[in-house]
């Protein structure tokens, strides 16, 4: 190989570059030089700027790495023992949520320095919680242990201490939310919540309460910034009447699936509710003494799937001043919504109503919906289909003024709408009734019946058609005499017939 083939060589591989053209070219050697300068500098340059390239953490070869969510994923891993040393170590500073949910662990031990914000247990057989289990753990604001074995005896405040404070009795700072449904607990320790002075939701669904006794009574009401209580499905028939006294920033009480009978008088102190769910409960009726209290800022109810619910009366939701949705859906039993039971009777006699701006009445007997139920349907939105709705007069305004109403909002929810009554109108649907005003002919403002005048000016017609000529008739016959038959009467002849009798006696 000649010493130029060489050079073209070695020039065709420099810096990854085809340089054979210039060296075949006739280029002077010093611009040559200048160029493959050039291009030197521009090689360094381009390898000194290319990102190094990281190694993922060794944990996340048992677990799933998420970066862009700052995830640790350990769930369903069948675990039953925690992560070494080595392996916590990889997890600080770099991951916020841990998920250890869905795994075979039976106790949890104490965590080491983290900075997560949110771990959930869930979904694991954990019948132990140690001493200050999650006192190293001083951001975190969730903790889920739902769906566990943890009993009321083994469940201690001890589990929850934190690190000396001087303003809060070791404290885990942070901590809003805490979960503990689904597991057996029938009480609470009075001071379970203590070492929590940031909490604000509370989840306790699906436990066994039954009763809400001294203790858990404490317990609760020690919790000062609660704003958000679930205890639905855990079989209460009562609340003390005063739970709610000392958290006076409650907002959320979810009280579903339990076993109340009337409104819980508990409930007058909940000053500040703005949502407030009772359904699945055995309610038979409203009204009378069992009538929701005054609870001015309340601004959503739920009342679905109460089976046994047959009557809304008269002044059962008056108190709910600023009421905004009101959610009365699949109560298959309720037949009857009392025309007042919105209103509020003013001082000067004239009534007052919520401001609702949803409505659902969907899957309940009403045959009827009064007009008198609220003040202005034109800014609600209504749910009211599958009932038992009677299409009769008396629900016309209901087919058609409210009727285009409801399937501008919700098409398909007004084409579900159908008549139950009366028989010759059972299933056909609101849409064919509105759209065909022979189905539904109502008397006026006058107790008229428009309808009926058609009938009644042809049966005067005819009437008038058959009758002057027969009158007619009877004139020109009375008038002929009918060939002698009703002719002048005769009385001569008549008097001929007649002899005086004699009274002479002469014999």
């Amino acid at each position: 190989m000649s010493q130029k083939d060489e050079c073209s060589v070695i020039g065709s591989n420099f810096g990854g570059f085809d340089m054979t053209f210039i060296l075949q070219s006739n280029m002077k050697p010093y611009r040559i030089l200048l160029l493959l300068s050039s291009l030197l500098v521009f090689t360094y340059a381009d390898n000194t700027t290319q990102e190094p390239t990281t190694t993922a953490p060794p944990i996340c070869e048992t677990c799933t790495c998420k970066n862009d969510t700052k995830t640790l994923d350990c769930s369903n891993k069948e675990m039953k023992t925690w992560l070494t040393q080595a392996e916590w170590a990889q997890v600080n500073n770099t991951f916020e949520i841990l998920r250890f949910d869905h795994n075979d662990f039976e106790t949890v031990d104490v965590f080491p320095i983290l900075n997560v914000k949110q771990l959930i247990l869930s979904h694991n057989q954990i019948v132990k919680i140690a001493v200050g289990a999650f006192k190293n753990l001083q951001q975190l604001v969730s903790l889920d242990l739902s769906y566990n074995n943890l009993t009321s005896q083994n469940l201690r405040p001890e589990a929850f201490e934190g690190r000396y404070s001087p303003e809060n009795y070791e404290p885990i700072p942070n901590l809003a939310e805490l979960n503990l449904a689904h597991n057996n607990l029938h009480t609470l320790d009075q001071d379970l919540f203590e070492h929590f002075p940031a909490l604000e939701k509370l989840i306790l669904n699906n436990n066994v309460f039954k009763l809400i006794d001294h203790q858990t009574t404490i317990a609760i009401s020690n919790i000062f910034d609660l704003k958000h209580l679930d205890m639905s499905y855990t079989e209460l028939r009562d609340i003390p009447e005063y739970i709610f006294h000392a958290p006076r920033s409650l907002q959320v009480l979810d009280l579903r699936g339990n076993l109340f009978k009337t409104i819980p008088a508990a409930l007058t102190h909940a000053i500040n509710l703005t949502q407030l769910y009772l359904d699945e409960n055995p309610f038979e009726d409203f009204g009378g003494d069992n009538v929701f209290p005054f609870l001015l800022n309340l601004k959503n109810l739920t009342l679905t799937e109460i089976e046994t619910l047959k009557k809304i009366g008269k002044g059962t939701f008056s108190g709910l001043v600023a009421l905004k949705e009101l959610h009365i859906e699949g109560c298959l039993h309720l037949a009857e919504i009392d025309p007042q039971a919105l209103c509020l009777p003013g001082s000067d006699g004239r009534p007052s109503y919520p401001p609702i701006e949803k409505l659902n009445l969907r899957r309940n007997n009403l045959s009827s919906l009064d007009h008198g139920l609220l003040a202005r349907w034109d800014q609600v939105k209504l749910e009211v289909s599958q009932n038992a709705w009677d299409c009769q007069c008396e629900n016309e305004w209901l087919i058609h003024d409210l009727y285009p109403q409801i399937r501008q909002d919700n098409e398909k929810a007004a084409l579900e709408m159908q008549c139950a009554t009366p028989s010759y109108l059972k299933g056909i649907p609101f849409e064919k009734v509105y759209q065909d005003k022979n189905f539904l002919r109502c008397p006026d403002a006058n107790g008229n019946h428009p309808e009926n005048d058609g009938k009644l000016l042809m049966g005067l017609l005819i009437g008038l058609l058959i009758g002057i000529p027969l009158a007619m008739g009877f004139v020109l016959i009375y008038k002929r005499g009918c060939f002698g038959l009703f002719g002048s009467y005769n009385y001569e002849h008549s008097r001929a017939l007649y002899k005086r009798a004699s009274f002479n006696e002469d014999y």
